[in-house]
């Protein structure tokens, strides 16, 4: 006989239902969600929770079968005593009796421990089953939230409308309205019946909670828009490689080797798991998850680069007067492919201009100073050097009240011979 696999075939090549053919979220949630169950194509999200309800109901299955083999044992340990038969002290039958009962109570704990076990996985696998929260992995999330928001934001003007019927002085009128919206007329009677304060329809406190959760909810509806634009990335490290596996929503770290114990302790106390499924220490990705990471392993991204010397911009103007200024001291100036000449002259007076590179020309003067010399500055402040860089142009000085600074060779002149206190 041959399979018809015509209806099989048919309910593969239906095609998915698409968000801009619906009115609403939920509307098309409802549709996404029956065409899933029709077809089978559910998301990996899905699979992952089944697989897990399936894992629990086997390992409950597998506890209570142990449970009843444990009962069976312990029965066949007192079957060759008759019941209520007691124990013959100082017969040659006493220990023999009392090591059956011995037993018997042994397979009859094991037997409860079972049992308990059973009923404890049994109970997590209907959880699952029943989670309806939404979950970041799941691939439904984003129009799962959606549609909660509109189903909040529903409620929200529901709640609103009713408040402004039952606060009508014409009863009658606001019933009217209310029945229009739906409700009936038991839940008429309850809405127009004081609480404990006095309140009648619905409460301020409803109203706020209901319109943080919206905000909440948006909230987190812009970081999964923002995350679903996101690409798995890696990073590399001395022992192996930081993967922010998109995908599956984890932040995954693959050592080359086992790492030690200590590492594994550290690895645990912040949050990653090792899973053996996909061969790597993980936790939910977020920015902190990628810091810690990058803490654990000693990482870091792709992008980072060593600081590099900044050139700093200047106004035409300020240009313009440094210039000026360098011409009337008869300071010569060069290209960086220029050679430059000695210069013996000393008494050099130039405004500090802190080591900056201006338009690519470099200021330099034969100035040699060592630890100890006293200079002053192009305003007669005088300063003892603390360090004279000999692979650069600057030196370090300090001032009379211990303050550190640092410039260009040039803006500084000898005050006294080298050396002297």
């Amino acid at each position: 006989m041959q399979t018809d696999f015509t209806k099989f075939d048919q309910l593969q090549e239906t095609p998915q239902p698409q968000e801009s053919d619906y009115n609403s979220s939920q509307e098309y949630l409802k549709a996404l969600l029956e065409w899933r169950e029709e077809t089978g194509n559910i998301t990996e999200y899905q699979e992952r929770i089944e697989a897990k309800a399936e894992r629990y109901e086997e390992r409950s299955q597998k506890a209570s079968e142990r449970a009843t083999s444990s009962m069976k044992r312990s029965h066949s340990y007192t079957d060759g005593i008759v019941f209520g038969q007691p124990i013959l002290v100082g017969h040659h039958s006493e220990s023999k009796h009392r090591n059956a009962i011995k037993r018997s109570h042994s397979a009859i704990r094991k037997s409860i421990e079972e049992s308990d076990k059973a009923q404890y996985y049994s109970q997590r696998a209907e959880t699952v089953k029943a989670n309806k929260s939404i979950s970041s992995d799941d691939q439904d999330a984003i129009i799962k939230l959606k549609a909660k928001i509109e189903k909040a934001q529903e409620k929200q003007t529901l709640m609103k409308a009713v408040n402004s019927a039952i606060r009508l002085k014409d009863q009658d009128k606001g019933n009217a309205k209310l029945k229009d919206m739906g409700i009936s007329e038991s839940n008429i009677i309850k809405l127009r019946e004081p609480d404990f304060c006095g309140r009648v329809g619905f409460p301020s406190f409803e109203l706020t909670n209901n319109n943080s959760n919206m905000k909440r909810m948006k909230d987190r509806l812009s970081l999964l828009e923002s995350q679903a634009q996101d690409e798995t990335q890696e990073i590399k490290f001395n022992d192996g490689v930081i993967i922010d596996n998109v995908e599956i929503n984890r932040l995954q770290i693959i050592y080359d080797d086992i790492p030690d114990q200590e590492t594994r302790n550290k690895l645990k106390s912040n949050g990653f798991r090792w899973s053996r499924n996909e061969g790597a220490w993980q936790r939910k990705r977020s920015r902190y998850a990628t810091d810690t990471a990058k803490r654990l392993t000693g990482a870091k991204s792709p992008s980072h680069q060593p600081d590099q010397p900044q050139e700093t911009e200047i106004s035409q103007d300020d240009y313009s007067a440094i210039m000026g200024e360098l011409e009337l001291n008869q300071v010569p100036i060069f290209h960086d492919s220029e050679e430059p000449e000695p210069i013996q002259e000393t008494e050099i007076e130039l405004n500090d201009i802190e080591g900056k590179l201006i338009n690519n020309i470099t200021i330099g003067v034969n100035m040699q100073f060592v630890k100890g010399d006293i200079v002053t500055s192009a305003i007669g402040d005088k300063y003892t050097v603390k360090e004279a860089h000999t692979d650069d142009n600057f030196i370090s000085v300090i001032d009379d009240k211990g303050e550190e600074y640092q410039g260009l060779k040039e803006a500084f002149k000898p005050a006294t011979i080298k050396g002297a206190d």
